[in-house]
């Protein structure tokens, strides 16, 4: 109960600091009818009204009205009279807080002597990617997407890269991180014992994975085939006829040489290896 208590005064602490700079800064910069008969021409011109001082305070993002002097300085030093440009301060806030602007000189708002170099300081970090975002990307274009109907997505892999991707959270050593068999699958073949696929770098398989979208689907399908988890789903094909099938926990669900479920799974999942 003590927390609250602390926590809403704080709250109700930060309201007033916030009303009290707002308060401060309206009496400084909005010319009011009184101040009108008081201040000379030149003088006016580095006063605003009372509509535009709300307008900033309004586009000022953050909870304490920090940007709120700043915006000001634009909009009377500056001459930046277009509110609308005003709106950029939110993403370039949104960047702040979200640490994509590292820490130092560019993440202070008094650093930038006018809006347009905050715009720019917008775009150079909106544009450059994150290691992470490249490397997302590079496995993303090691896949072809072969089909999405809403239910279930099917992707041909082709890279290592691409594997570990897609076939994240499942048990598949081609999928695995540190310990990882894709090239082993895909150049030299040999599916759990049958030997089906036998590429060996001249011919390899078309590896699919088939992954479900819809969680009524999926769960209608498990219920079908009770033991297996059917969230994701590995197809090993080669041009001979030859496949293995494979549910998330790797277990084998049939192949050409011994069916199991495998041929029934694929109808029910409306896929034709052809």
């Amino acid at each position: 109960m003590e927390k609250s208590r602390t926590y809403i005064r704080t709250i109700i602490s930060n309201f007033i600091k916030r009303s009290d700079v707002v308060e401060d800064l309206r009496r400084k910069w909005v010319l009011t009818p009184e101040r009108l008969r008081e201040v000379s021409p030149e003088e006016r011109e580095n006063l605003i009204d009372e509509y535009v001082f709300n307008k900033l305070v309004e586009l000022d993002p953050t909870p304490s009205k920090a940007y709120l002097p700043w915006m000001i300085k634009q909009y009377t030093v500056n001459r930046e009279r277009n509110l609308e440009r005003y709106e950029i301060l939110k993403d370039f806030y949104n960047l702040v807080k979200q640490n994509i602007i590292p820490s130092g000189k560019e993440r202070d708002i008094f650093s930038y002597p006018t809006l347009e170099s905050v715009i720019d300081a917008y775009n150079k970090y909106t544009t450059q990617k994150s290691k992470s975002q490249i490397e997302r990307e590079e496995k993303m274009e090691g896949a072809r997407l072969v089909e999405d109907d809403g239910k279930r997505v099917i992707y041909e892999i082709f890279n290592k890269k691409a594997s570990q991707y897609y076939g994240y959270g499942t048990k598949w050593c081609i999928s695995g991180i540190k310990y990882n068999l894709f090239n082993d699958y895909f150049y030299d073949v040999a599916t759990s014992g049958d030997r089906l696929l036998t590429g060996q770098g001249k011919n390899p398989p078309n590896i699919f994975f088939v992954i479900m979208k819809d969680d009524n689907f999926r769960k209608k399908l498990e219920k079908k085939y009770k033991k297996y988890d059917l969230s994701k789903i590995v197809i090993l094909y080669h041009k001979n006829g030859g496949y293995s099938v494979w549910e998330a926990k790797d277990t084998r669900l049939g192949s050409s040489i011994e069916p199991g479920v495998a041929p029934q799974l694929l109808k029910d999942l409306d896929i034709t290896l052809a």
